[in-house]
């Protein structure tokens, strides 16, 4: 052994080098070390809350040299899930007196040796600062989204770990066997064939969170086919905390995505619920349905044939309350068998849907914005400062708004075009398949439901329209009568709109399917007094239809239930452009279409908006 003021000899340096690595390269964690690992740091912190501040820094120095050896020597017995490295273990500081030192010799750091009988450890202590004490916080909650599989809730998982130490290899604790497990359980459900799967994992241990990427192997091939990514979580801390999915999107640059477009992760849903999910390919078979919170209580399965985005939508069986999730599975049964191409899973909430409208869009100079409805407030332009925009509609879920731009009375190259309400991703072109669109409407809780006007300039108008009573079109004239504005009922029946006769126009409504063509419209019974024809219509949340009356000098909004009108406000107006009622059937936005709007609220009176809107939908 060297003497205190010896320079230490390097050969010992490149040795102690040489077996620290030597033993780093032994260590294996198993699937769940890290789990492990963290829980016996946490238990040795709060062991040693409390540091006693060394005196000297040769006490420094040999404290740091006892517990490096003591932790080689641990290591040495290769156990999985042990690794070798700093922690916060407990350690005994002995206080020695200070030696008196020169100025000379405060400058220099001292060092330090200890030998044990496989190797020869060297530190070197270069600051005399105490050590502080860190106050531990033990986290009571995951650092990770809530799961919604293998188990019901938190609580059913806290009851599994509280036993998990007497199962031998649990999958629970495996992110992958967690994953592989639950697309099993949806291809159960969904009462389609078994998987072999290849996968492989990426885990991102600083948030607790993880990713699989699920892989099924193709029997002709034997190649790996890219299903989905599954996002996990753990539903607890500690050790043994388990593993739980918290959805399924597709993996990272693929080439054909498979995704949920609504519902939006987390929504309140009820029956009946349409699902809406955009994919492209050739002629595919997609499955959907619904489940609670670890597996339970699954809904009827929906089968579509379709060859890009569509929706089917589940009338019944889904939980009444509690958390779940909605599946689409999408593949193909060319050869006879069906096989998994890609798959989509998106958390929700079962229950009674209910929607506030906290805020409202408008079009202030041929672009959208969104606004404080209590305020009025300009809460941000939305759609990138889309210009040239004439009409607008907001989902009654608040996901979507769907804008018409470019368009102008009569023909016209107007573009369907749709973002959404939180300004989050850019907005997208709704593929019609058809010419240019000159008035359109949506339907239904998640907008599910579309019906638009082509308007060619040489041929006749066409109103297409694709909701629950199926789809179909309506034939239009080249000239009047033309359909103006369009609005869809809840439940896709029944189409509204504002049909113009000449100069002059009023409120229609069609039956669906029947309709054929614009002939085929009826006047509600309110608008058909001489003087008062309707200018606009919109549908309430529970089918009412709510419309404007105009005579040249005041608009009148009536609502009407079970054949009977009721007058809810009315302004000082002579033209009318359009109407909207919020999800929850208490709040009114009218336009006049010259840029004056209201609002008004149910037991209130209507006020009058700042600025020029020529159009607004909550």
């Amino acid at each position: 052994m060297s003497e205190r003021n010896e320079p230490v000899d390097p050969r010992h340096e490149e040795a102690l080098a040489a077996a620290l690595r030597a033993q780093a390269e032994t260590v294996r964690p198993a699937g769940d070390g890290l789990i492990r690992i963290r829980a016996r740091v946490e238990r040795r912190r709060m062991r040693s809350r409390l540091l006693i501040p060394v005196a000297s820094t040769a006490a420094v120095a040999a404290t740091v040299t006892a517990v490096v050896a003591t932790g080689l020597l641990a290591g040495s017995g290769n156990k999985p899930g042990v690794a070798v490295g700093p922690t916060s273990a407990p350690a005994v500081a002995t206080t020695t007196p200070a030696p008196t030192t020169t100025p000379a010799e405060t400058q220099r750091p001292s060092t330090s040796t200890a030998v044990s009988s496989a190797n020869v450890v060297a530190s070197t202590a270069t600051t005399t600062a105490p050590p502080t004490e860190t106050s531990v916080i033990s986290p009571t909650q995951p650092p990770g989204p809530v799961p919604i599989w293998p188990f019901a809730d938190k609580a059913a998982a806290d009851a599994w770990q509280a036993k998990a130490a007497g199962v031998s290899s649990p999958w629970q604790l495996d992110p992958k066997g967690t994953a592989e497990r639950f697309v099993g359980s949806v291809m159960a459900q969904l009462h389609l064939p078994k998987l072999q799967y290849a996968g492989t994992t990426h885990l991102n241990p600083a948030d607790g969170t993880a990713t699989v990427d699920v892989s099924r192997v193709e029997p002709s091939s034997g190649k790996p086919i890219a299903l989905g990514t599954v996002r996990l979580s753990h539903w607890s801390t500690g050790a043994a905390a388990p593993w739980g999915v918290v959805g399924v999107t597709s993996a990272p640059g693929s080439q054909f995505p498979l995704t949920i477009a609504s519902p939006a992760p987390e929504t309140t849903v009820g029956a009946p619920l349409p699902v809406v999910f955009n994919l492209i390919g050739a002629e595919d078979d997609v499955y959907v349905g619904a489940a609670a919170a670890g597996g339970g209580s699954a809904s009827p399965v929906q089968h579509v044939v379709t060859a890009m985005g569509a929706s089917a939508t589940i009338g019944s069986g889904l939980p009444a309350s509690g958390r779940g999730y909605i599946v689409v599975a999408d593949g193909s049964s060319g050869q006879g068998a069906f096989a998994l191409s890609r798959l989509a899973v998106t958390p929700v909430q079962f229950g009674a849907p209910s929607y506030d409208a906290p805020t409202y869009v408008a079009i202030v100079n041929g672009q959208l914005h969104v606004f404080d409805a209590a305020t009025h407030a300009d809460v941000h332009p939305l759609a990138g400062n889309a210009t040239g925009v004439t009409q607008v509609a907001v989902s009654d879920d608040r996901q979507w708004v769907y804008y018409l731009q470019g368009a102008t009375n009569g023909c016209g190259a107007g573009t369907l075009m749709r973002t959404r309400l939180d300004g989050t991703g850019t907005p997208s072109k709704v593929d019609t398949g058809t010419g240019p669109v000159t008035a359109f409407g949506i339907g239904g809780p998640h907008a599910q439901q579309l019906a638009y006007a082509t308007t060619p300039c040489a041929t006749d108008q066409v109103v297409h329209w694709q909701s629950a009573a199926g789809s179909g079109q309506i034939t239009g004239f080249t000239k009047p009568p033309l359909a103006e504005s369009l609005v869809l009922s809840p439940d896709g029946r029944t189409l509204a709109g504002y049909v113009k006769t000449g100069t002059q126009g009023n409120v229609n409504t069609f039956a669906l399917p029947t309709a054929r063509t614009l002939s085929d419209g009826v006047v509600p019974t309110g608008c058909t007094t001489a003087g008062n024809a309707c200018i606009s219509a919109a549908y309430a949340s529970n089918g009412d239809l709510v419309y404007v009356q105009g005579d040249g000098q005041q608009l009148t909004v009536f609502r009407e239930h079970g054949g009977k009108a009721t007058e809810l406000f009315q302004v000082a107006g002579a033209y009318g452009g359009s109407v909207d009622v919020d999800p929850t059937g208490t709040k009114v936005l009218l336009t006049d279409g010259t840029g004056r709007a209201w609002t008004w609220t149910e037991g209130g009176t209507a006020k009058a908006l700042p600025g020029s809107i020529t159009d607004a939908s909550w």
